[in-house]
């Protein structure tokens, strides 16, 4: 029985590519059909010189790389018909003409993304003129392959149109293919320089230590060395920076919104419902709404307290060892136990980058963090334990002893003093609350006059209750701080 299901679905998921064939297919014969009515910028012309003469192509120019043909649709077509076009002709770039059948714009990918759908328009009822890029730069086909690349890195442009001597457009010249021109020139370069360099080594290997002695071979051996360091391909360090964060989405954000997925985590104070009517008009209006799935960027928060006594709390990437590191050595940088050391000390001066990243995994060790695969864990940790933050341990290299207990005096000095402040003006508000006595309500009535009777609280009056209250408080503030400060110093 599981056979026939499983043929019954094969073949109607046959059935469904059939038809979707059949349609683009049909689409993209309509549009070729409405194209053909119009004289198209020749595509040809560029390639051919006068009648019985073959086409010279310089090497290492644009024509020879052969740009691909250019796609041209009309300025009146729709965003959505100029779409599936690109995607009948496997190409995402195509050349807008006007009525004159001259060049005024080219439709691209990005358009689309930036314009179309970013800005919420309707792509069947769109022109294509109202979203292209108007009065694209060419360049010649007899310019230099290394002069385009330059243009096009310089613009940010991917696609650039090709025009021959008589200023017609003869194809469309993509990055990738001016890219892998210049990657293959830097590939021949490296593999003659290595192959000169092996031969002069296995000269130098069967001459011995004859071959120093001789000025020029000597000259010639320094001269293929560096002419080798020149031309070294070099790795992806060179170009990439580990500072720098890419962006990324989950697999449940939206096209249209993608900042939906939070890019930066707030305080929990901030973010949490309030209770009261607010939050209870906000549940009830959310009511029949599904629940928004927390949706995973790439980040985590993590915590750290610096040997100083300062905590730090900051978001970074749940998978790099590297840019964690990084983040943290930064914020050492600027903490008083390095930046105020003294300097009379026989010790030496701690230094800031010198330290292991470690965290408390599930049955309370504590794990040295070396590699990727350890931060993930530790997040994957926190999140078990429904924590919003990885509470990181700094472990101190070579000097850092030195001045711990000096740190952890000073940090301890600090916290006693905020407890003993807090104490002080919490029980300052508790006799404050205990001599503020509210009447219960009592009935409006009119009754007759009686005699006044006065209105104290504990002999106090109750109108100068509350300006007692705040100077007491005040006087008991002042003084906690003073003890602290004489204490101190």
């Amino acid at each position: 029985m599981s056979s026939i299901s499983g043929y019954t679905g094969g073949g109607s998921i046959a059935d469904t590519r059939r038809k979707q064939n059949k349609r683009d297919e049909a689409i993209r014969k309509k549009i070729e059909g409405e194209l053909a009515r119009k004289r198209t910028i020749s595509t040809t012309g560029g390639l051919r010189n006068q009648k019985g003469r073959k086409a010279i192509v310089g090497k290492g120019t644009v024509a020879a790389l052969k740009p691909s043909p250019a796609l041209t649709v009309p300025e009146t077509i729709s965003v959505s018909d100029a779409s599936q076009l690109c995607a009948a002709k496997r190409t995402d770039c195509v050349l807008v003409v006007d009525d004159e059948e001259g060049l005024c714009g080219i439709f691209t990918a990005k358009d689309l993304a930036y314009r179309v759908t970013a800005e919420s328009l309707d792509p069947r009822t769109t022109p294509v003129s109202a979203i292209m890029t108007r009065n694209p730069m060419v360049t010649r086909d007899t310019t230099s392959a290394t002069e385009a690349l330059q243009l096009m890195v310089q613009r940010h442009f991917r696609h650039l149109p090709v025009c021959n001597e008589d200023g017609n457009v003869v194809g469309l010249l993509d990055i990738t293919k001016v890219f892998h021109e210049a990657l293959a020139k830097v590939e021949r370069s490296s593999t003659a320089s290595e192959k000169l360099y092996s031969a002069l080594e296995g000269v130098q290997s069967e001459l011995g230590n004859g071959l120093g002695s001789n000025p020029q071979a000597a000259a010639m051996l320094a001269y293929v060395e560096s002419l080798r360091e020149k031309t070294a391909l070099p790795d992806l360090t060179t170009v990439m920076d580990s500072h720098t964060q890419p962006a990324t989405v989950g697999p449940r954000t939206t096209v249209l919104h993608p900042n939906d997925s939070a890019s930066v985590i707030e305080d929990d104070e901030s973010t949490a419902p309030k209770a009261g009517h607010g939050a209870i008009s906000s549940i009830g209006g959310t009511a029949s709404q599904v629940p928004a799935v927390p949706v995973d960027d790439g980040t985590y928060v993590f915590k750290f307290r610096t040997p100083s006594g300062r905590t730090h709390r900051f978001q970074a990437r749940n998978d790099n060892i590297e840019n964690l590191h990084d983040i943290v050595a930064g914020k050492l940088s600027t903490d008083p136990f390095f930046t105020e050391w003294d300097t009379n000390s026989t010790v030496s001066k701690p230094d800031s980058t010198d330290f292991q990243l470690q965290y408390t995994d599930a049955d309370g060790d504590i794990v040295v963090m070396s590699s990727d695969t350890d931060v993930e864990d530790a997040v994957k940790i926190a999140r078990t334990a429904h924590m919003d933050r990885v509470v990181l341990i700094i472990q101190g290299g070579k000097g850092w002893e030195a001045g711990a207990a000096q740190s952890e005096a000073k940090a301890k000095e600090v916290t006693e003093a905020a407890i003993v402040e807090t104490k002080e003006v919490d029980k300052a508000e508790a006799a404050i609350e205990e001599a503020i006595v509210t009447a219960p309500p009592a009935e409006v009535h009119v009754s007759p006059p009686s005699p006044a009777i006065p209105d104290d609280v504990l002999g106090i009056p109750r109108d100068l209750i509350l300006p007692a209250s705040i100077g007491a408080l005040a006087v008991v503030i002042i003084g906690i701080f003073t003890i602290s400060r004489l204490t101190r110093d």
